[in-house]
């Protein structure tokens, strides 16, 4: 009878222990960090009392007293904690990533995406899907055969035209939250009778634009290359993995240096799992608890449990000096990145844009890069989006995605809106005709049809 008045007292305390955990991270602003380490903790009490309801059934303190025995002893207890802690951690991310695909939530609806040995990932030749939201409507997504974002309405026979533009940036190039044909590549194409290629890359970085130059210049030979210039691309250049909508990271190329003290462009750690799983066949089933179990089996355990194998593989090889760490100094990373734009631009007889859109005291640090020649082209966005503004709030108001209810506006995405993306095309139009030879664009161009 003592006995188990003890095994419960020990238990109960055990439990008021590990609700304290749940009411700490309730209370958390910030979930992020301070969930892994409340995991952990979670994870020590759970340890703590396996010890505990184990004692003189399978250890006793005779065992701390040898050497071997308390060395044997000590490392079944550091994989039991293991053990636990990674399957805390599996279930945590797998309730969030379940949750996300029971309600509306800002994602991607179809096989849009896939997983990339060079860039990390990229688009899939063909798809079409939806960008979805939690409110308002989603938005219609197509790629052509050659995985560019084009209308839902895009002719597969339609030839590329001269001018040529070369689109390069993010989601913000891409067009986030606004049909294709909203966005500043096509209005640009359209105002000069021209044809876009909009390359722009939801997630990418400076890493993955340089990549793409270097494919995708030579191939097409374009008239002009509009480079995007916000800060988070070159902070996305030096993290080795970007976030997605999805509770997981993609390991993405990284610049680094070499011991010469050369910058290079370094592969992705590791090939991630995140769009090897089909999280759209759970979007519709019947919220329970055989569907939750499917979607642990199925989903949470074989992907969390590949992609924090390879992470912690991935920290150790950066720690013992195995892989280059990232280069973190940001402007010699964003010098290295745009001066190697330009000496594709060069090479393939290319007109290179920087457009510089986000953040205009930021991006202001544009004119700073040093070029061999005066003859890049500088389009600023940022100051023809903040023209006639009275405030920062009106920013928001004005350029982001707004969902009217009849009662209240919710921000829907923060991405550029329709008006913006028309302010950026202007931008854009107005550094050519600024910046452009004697001759109109129509005849500075190379002529024709892209062969």
């Amino acid at each position: 009878m003592k006995k188990l008045f003890n095994f419960l007292l020990f238990t109960t305390i055990v439990i008021i222990a590990y609700f304290l955990t749940i009411f700490i991270e309730s209370r958390l602003t910030e979930r992020t960090l301070f969930g892994i380490i409340i995991i952990f903790f979670r994870a020590l009490i759970l340890t703590f009392w396996g010890l505990g309801i184990t004692y003189k059934r399978l250890w006793n303190k005779n065992i701390l007293t040898r050497k071997k025995s308390l060395a044997i002893w000590g490392l079944l207890v550091i994989i039991f904690f293991i053990f636990i802690n990674t399957s805390l951690l599996v279930f945590a991310m797998t309730n969030k990533l379940y949750h996300y695909a029971k309600k509306p939530s800002s994602g991607w609806e179809g096989k849009l995406w896939q997983s990339d040995k060079k860039l990390g990932f990229r688009s899939v030749p063909n798809a079409t899907g939806f960008e979805t939201f939690p409110i308002g409507g989603n938005v219609s997504i197509r790629f052509d055969k050659n995985g560019f974002r084009v209308p839902v309405s895009y002719d597969d026979t339609t030839e590329m035209k001269r001018p040529l533009f070369l689109f390069l940036g993010c989601s913000f190039t891409f067009g986030a939250a606004c049909l294709a044909e909203e966005s500043f590549p096509y209005l640009v194409s359209g105002a000069t009778k021209g044809y876009s290629i909009n390359a722009g890359l939801c997630g990418g970085g400076l890493a993955q634009i340089l990549l793409l130059s270097k494919d995708l210049m030579p191939l097409y030979k374009p008239d002009f290359v509009v480079v995007q210039y916000s800060p988070w691309l070159v902070q996305r250049a030096t993290s080795m993995r970007v976030p997605s909508f999805w509770i997981a990271n993609i390991p993405v190329p990284y610049v680094s240096r070499t011991k010469g003290g050369k910058d290079i462009i370094s592969p992705r750690a590791f090939n991630s799992k995140t769009f090897d799983v089909n999280i759209d066949k759970f979007k519709k089933t019947k919220k329970g608890i055989k569907d939750y179990t499917c979607f642990l089996f199925e989903i949470g355990i074989p992907l969390y449990l590949y992609n924090g194998y390879y992470t912690v593989i991935t920290i150790l090889k950066k720690t013992f000096g195995i892989i280059p760490k990232p280069n973190k100094d940001l402007k010699d990373v964003e010098q290295f990145v745009y001066e190697n734009i330009y000496e594709v631009c060069k090479q393939n007889n290319s007109k290179m844009i920087i457009l510089n859109l986000g953040d205009i005291q930021y991006t202001q640090n544009s004119h700073k890069l040093i070029f061999p020649d005066s003859n890049v082209i500088f389009a600023e966005a940022d100051s023809l989006l903040l023209r006639g503004l009275t405030s920062p709030d009106d920013y928001d108001k004005e350029y982001k995605h707004w969902y009217f209810n009849g009662k209240s506006s919710f921000l829907k995405d923060p991405h550029p809106n329709q008006k913006a993306h028309k302010i950026i095309a202007e931008a854009t139009l107005n550094s050519i005709t600024a910046k452009a030879s004697q001759r109109p664009l129509a005849d500075s161009a190379k002529g024709g049809d892209v062969q």
